[in-house]
């Protein structure tokens, strides 16, 4: 075999060893990487082609973003050539080639960031090339809008019912983040992550009416593998629950005296004799109290204004030298308590004599006067 033989041979080996390891470029990666703009990246080195023309040409993109019905850019019921269209910029060209290209997308990422969304379906169209010539189109993607951001605890200062184990559910910037409890200090011991939720390690949670601190300081740690951790320190407040019933009925008058025989009106309240202003002493912090009345015999009594407790008929003293009645304060909650009220009724001289008692006195003669 001669030379040049030799020298064919081996160029068809050559040959048809790269045909038969080449292969078709593939999207390995699309990602947002700042506020505005989208990085691309392939397996191997790619050139914009216009495949109509067969030559190089401007790298450009057509596409469109959504989440599930809703299009940040370009529409529905449309095709490919009708999506929005960008030009690809290289980074670290090889000549025309690159692994990498991006593009700035400003107005519709600062919209869904707005919307508070962390990832967006994606349809693209292009046809890039290898250095052989192979090439490949567009597909569709999801990716994550959030993964730029540097690891972020969100979660913020929280409030909580008392007797309640579960706080809440930590929440991070990024999808896939894991919590624990960072040291000891300040009140992490009486805490617990489980899955992501923060629990109070008591499973009936902490008591507002026992408990001596009422807002509580905890430290946090979001993880997330390939990246640096996230702290935070945060407060949780505990709130009060009307879970106890009134203890007492107070009345703003400690003199509760009455004269017999003044004459009240039904018809006026400003008429009306008040034997005091009604209230109630409760452990519950946050309340509403409803006051009514039972045992109200002779319906002496009436509560107007809601708290005020008033006399609205004219007693005897005759007849009642003391009137009672029960008041029932009512609680948010249902919870009851029950208190008796007398009021002394005061004699006056409003009665005639009914009778004169005569004595015999005996006087003898001659005594002098």
């Amino acid at each position: 075999m001669n030379t040049f033989n030799r020298f064919i041979i081996a160029t068809l080996l050559v040959f048809f060893t790269s045909q038969a390891f080449a292969s078709n470029p593939v999207i390995t990666e699309l990602k947002r990487i700042d506020v505005k703009t989208f990085r691309i990246t392939f397996d191997q080195p790619v050139q914009g082609w216009d495949s109509f023309n067969a030559s190089a040409a401007e790298p450009e993109i057509n596409y469109r973003l959504y989440r599930g019905t809703t299009y940040y850019l370009g529409a529905p019921g449309v095709s490919q050539s009708s999506y929005a269209l960008r030009v690809m910029t290289p980074i670290n060209p090889n000549g025309r080639f690159a692994i990498q290209w991006t593009w700035e997308e400003a107005p519709a990422l600062a919209a869904m960031d707005v919307a508070n969304i962390n990832s967006v379906n994606v349809d693209m169209s292009f046809y890039m090339v290898n250095s052989g010539y192979e090439g490949m189109n567009g597909s569709a993607q999801t990716i994550s809008l959030t993964d730029y951001l540097s690891l972020t605890i969100t979660t913020t200062n929280l409030t909580t019912p008392e007797e309640v184990q579960t706080v809440t559910t930590l929440a991070a910037n990024r999808d896939g983040a894991t919590f624990s409890l960072d040291g000891t200090a300040d009140n992490n011991n009486l805490f617990k992550i489980e899955n992501s939720v923060l629990k109070f390690k008591n499973a009936n949670g902490a008591d507002y009416d026992t408990t001596s601190s009422k807002v509580y300081t905890i430290h946090l740690k979001a993880s997330k593998n390939g990246e640096t951790d996230a702290t935070k320190t945060i407060t949780i407040t505990l709130t009060d629950t009307n879970d106890n019933p009134p203890t007492d009925i107070t009345l703003s008058n400690s003199t509760l005296i009455i004269v017999e025989g003044v004459n009240y009106f039904d018809n006026d309240p400003n008429y009306l004799f008040l034997v005091a202003n009604l209230g109630a002493i409760d452990v519950d912090t946050t309340n509403t109290f409803t006051f009514s009345l039972e045992n109200n015999t002779g319906n002496f009594f009436k509560i107007v204004d809601g708290t005020k407790l008033r006399i609205i008929k004219t007693a005897d003293y005759e007849t009642n030298k003391t009137l009672s009645v029960d008041v029932k304060v009512t609680d948010g909650a249902g919870h009851e308590y029950t208190k008796t009220v007398t009021v002394v009724v005061t004699d006056v001289n409003d009665n005639t004599p009914k009778n004169l008692q005569l004595s015999t006195l005996i006087i003898i003669d001659g005594t002098p006067a």
